[in-house]
């Protein structure tokens, strides 16, 4: 179906034309006019007073008009997108939606282009303006066409992102909240230069390069001329747009899942455990120039914050790929038995394992050619990833199998026990051996510091943590196989109605 037949699409943007758009228009253009007639004027005044060049001057507004586009489409488009579809969930008119004959990539299309189309306006109304900067101050008609399309693929991204958000989270301002986190650990992220994968999706980098930013000293370092993946050098702009596309082919199959089976996770394990890999791969070989002459990586504090940042990728993933207490009953009554086979593989711990396994492989590439005190480290580290990815998605099924209604209050008190809770004691008693005993610290310490004399003491603490890791597996079995047993027992004594008699011909 051509997307202006989509009736979606159409009651979109309707209701967006009926909203006004005029006044956000002229808004825009009265910013981006008043722009021009800034720079003209600093151009006019620099000529007398010699401050600054023209080519300077015209990449400063252009940045700045380039920033003003993207909060407009990204920010507001992504907020936009997951609102409308938060209000007509609560509604029901996404219910009402899906029992027409549209297909549920007819429906996704139509939210994730309708929904913005105010956002869209008003960045479409600033690109004659930043034609206008390049025409003025002479910059390459290249950095005009080259931004305008990251700034656009990235803003389809983004309504990716936003339809997304909006078929999962219970309240409208989930979707602000997360657009929220992004930009405050935005500085963070620009810090580490093209050692950032984010700086490649935001995309950071890719504009730096087009700006034509010849940064020297340390700065060349984070913002040179080529991203390299595992030594391999690439284009920013090929790379950027090939890893979005990556990414938005993936989301794209997760948002018409969810359009067709909204209770249902959005992607499949092996779709979540191919966007883990490709972002993790990613992420690790652009800082594989962090290995440095000594066949070990330049800077372990780095290192560790990637190693971070992977667990933590991981973790929201098992959160989003716990079992489902229902279906799981649902299918042991239908299959009359209460085999674990099958709780097993469909489980979070499953996918905790599979996610431990490609997060191991992509450490694994920083620690090819180390020496074999780093290699003791490494396995501990390996260790440390396995235990925290399976307590997390352990702890999560046991506390919903156990607690139902209260199962979240106590994940988090357990989460706080085993994290936070060695962190507290060590700062109250000061005893700094405290804060080893935390789950998260063995492998920290091993990824940050190798060359660490109490190796092992973290050794014996890691040993204790899997003996933990196997007790709760054991409860977790268990109160599995206690409930699916309970389950089909009572199906099996619950007496069936009987048929009612035919009746005979003569009555």
């Amino acid at each position: 179906m051509n997307l202006f037949e989509n009736p979606i699409f159409l009651t979109e943007r309707r209701l967006v034309h009926r909203g006004g758009v005029m006044a956000p228009i002229f808004l825009m253009l009265l910013i981006g006019l008043s722009m021009v007639v800034s720079l003209c004027y600093n151009l006019a005044v620099g000529e007398v007073a010699h401050v600054g060049s023209p080519t300077d001057l015209g990449k400063g507004y252009y940045a700045w008009l380039l920033v003003l586009q993207a909060l407009v489409l990204m920010v507001g488009g992504f907020s936009r997108i997951s609102r409308t579809l938060v209000e007509e969930r609560r509604s029901g008119m996404l219910d009402s939606n899906r029992l027409t004959p549209l297909t549920s990539g007819e429906l996704a299309r139509g939210y994730w282009l309708g929904s913005p189309l105010r956002e869209f306006y008003m960045a479409v109304s600033l690109m004659p303006v930043g034609l206008a900067i390049i025409a003025i101050t002479r910059l390459p008609l290249g950095l005009w066409i080259g931004t305008q399309t990251l700034l656009f693929t990235t803003a389809l991204l983004f309504g990716l992102l936003g339809v997304l958000a909006g078929m999962a989270m219970p309240r409208a301002q989930g979707g602000v909240g997360i657009l929220a986190v992004l930009f405050i650990t935005l500085p963070t992220m620009l810090a580490a230069g093209r050692f950032s994968l984010t700086n490649y999706l935001v995309p950071v980098y890719a504009a730096v390069h087009l700006f034509g930013v010849e940064p020297t000293g340390f700065e060349a370092k984070l913002w040179g001329p080529d991203a390299n993946l595992f030594s391999v050098k690439m284009h920013p702009l090929m790379y950027t747009l090939g890893l979005q596309a990556l990414l938005g082919i993936l989301i794209w199959r997760g948002v018409k899942r969810k359009f067709g089976r909204p209770e249902r996770p959005a992607l499949l394990r092996w779709e979540v455990l191919t966007l883990f890999g490709l972002l993790l791969f990613a992420q690790y070989g652009l800082i594989w120039e962090w290995r440095g002459e000594t066949t070990k990586p330049y800077d372990f504090p780095r290192l560790a914050t990637v190693h971070i940042g992977a667990l933590i990728a991981g973790l929201m993933i098992i959160a989003s790929q716990v079992l489902n207490l229902e279906e799981t009953r649902v299918g042991a009554l239908r299959r009359g038995t209460a085999a674990m086979g099958g709780v097993m593989w469909r489980s979070g711990a499953c996918t905790a394992v599979g996610l431990a396994v490609i997060a191991v492989a992509g450490l694994g590439t920083q620690f090819v050619l180390s020496a074999k005190r780093d290699i003791w480290a490494y396995l501990l580290a390996d260790v440390n990833i396995l235990i925290v990815f399976v307590t997390f998605a352990i702890l999560l099924e046991l506390c919903r199998l156990q607690f139902r209604r209260r199962a979240m209050g106590f994940f988090a008190l357990g989460l706080f026990v085993l994290y936070a809770l060695p962190f507290l004691l060590s700062g109250m008693l000061d005893a700094s051996p405290l804060a080893d005993f935390s789950f998260v610290t063995p492998g920290y310490l091993a990824v940050s510091r190798p060359e660490l004399e109490d190796l092992p003491f973290l050794t014996k603490v890691t040993a204790v943590q899997c003996a933990i890791t196997v007790a709760l597996v054991y409860f977790w079995t268990t109160r599995w196989r206690r409930m699916l047993t309970r389950t089909v027992a009572a199906a099996s004594t619950t007496p069936h109605p009987d048929p009612l008699p035919l009746r005979s011909e003569g009555m």
